[in-house]
């Protein structure tokens, strides 16, 4: 009998990494999504709310890491409110969920990192 993976979750709410300077931000959470890309065995889901929602929209500098992600079996769901409201349209990678759907991946992880 194998042993059953562990579901590894991602949730980002936000363009930027941590607090004082949005432009420091901007590049700290470029890095994690590269470092991410970097790991043995990378996140089962990166679940984007509120302003993370752009990180996933046309002209962000993370699209090719989160590319590299979705190779590798990750799902990207961003919420669909915040892309509306923000006007941002469809993302460019992953998919459009909804508040339900992302509880229920957050209510199941094993592992999950909130930034």
């Amino acid at each position: 009998m194998t042993e059953a993976k562990d579901r590894f979750v991602v949730a980002i709410g936000s363009d930027a990494m941590g607090q004082g300077s949005d432009d420091l931000g901007r590049i700290l959470m470029k890095s994690f999504l590269g470092a991410l890309t970097e790991l043995e065995t990378p996140p089962d889901y990166i679940l984007f709310v509120n302003a993370g929602v752009r990180l996933t929209c046309k002209g962000s500098n993370t699209l090719e890491d989160l590319d590299d992600l979705e190779a590798r079996g990750t799902q990207l769901l961003s919420c669909g409110t915040c892309l509306n409201f923000f006007e941002l349209g469809q993302p460019e990678k992953g998919s459009i969920s909804n508040m339900m759907t992302i509880l229920e991946v957050m209510a199941s992880a094993d592992k999950l990192i909130n930034l």
